[in-house]
């Protein structure tokens, strides 16, 4: 995707970390897999070598971490039209529902921002910010680099990209088998692009 052909000051731009920060993930990488980084110069590239999704999600899902940073839960709902107007992705088991043959429950969803949308949405809504809502919001340590669009016409917005799903319910303990099987399925679907 847009990843490759990166530099680690290109990489940093794009996931808004510090260039030090993501030259040590290449440095992590190339241990693990040195094929991915190639070197122009001084300057570590990220390649595309042509590996399947499944060869290089079994290759460093250990290493993966969840992007969420935090939830905060809300018992009042939050209309589609706020969630809209900064740019929310449904994420977690609201967008699992999406990407898997779970069940579809969208009357508490679970929606994905960065910090600075969740700043953005307590700004939008004022004083009904404080106010117990009925939404799960999971702030998000990276830019979300492809939403779907698989829940758009349901719900009005879109869920987040599916690999970055995959991770962040991978990284839950799920007790419920129906929960585990579509985690998955959902994996399995990723690596079959």
């Amino acid at each position: 995707g847009r990843w490759v052909d990166c530099s680690a000051g290109d990489l940093a731009r794009l996931c808004g970390k510090s260039a030090a920060s993501v030259s040590g993930y290449l440095s992590e990488i190339a241990a693990i897999a040195p094929g991915l980084i190639m070197r122009d110069g001084k300057k570590r590239i990220l390649c595309d070598t042509g590996l399947s999704t499944e060869t290089l999600l079994d290759g460093f899902e250990d290493y993966l971490r969840t992007p969420v940073l935090e939830r905060i839960r809300l018992k009042k709902v939050i209309e589609r039209t706020e969630l809209r107007a900064v740019d929310a992705l449904l994420s977690g088991m609201s967008a699992l529902s999406y990407m898997s043959d779970l069940a579809h429950e969208d009357s508490a969803p679970t929606i994905a921002l960065e910090k600075y949308q969740l700043e953005a949405l307590k700004e939008h809504m004022g004083d009904k910010w404080l106010e117990p809502a009925a939404i799960e919001i999971e702030v998000w340590s990276y830019p979300v680099d492809e939403p779907s669009d698989v829940s758009f016409d349901t719900t009005g917005l879109q869920c987040v990209d599916p690999f970055s799903l995959y991770v962040a319910c991978a990284k839950e303990d799920y007790k419920d088998d129906r929960l585990l099987d579509a985690v998955e399925q959902l994996r399995r679907m990723i690596c079959q692009k």
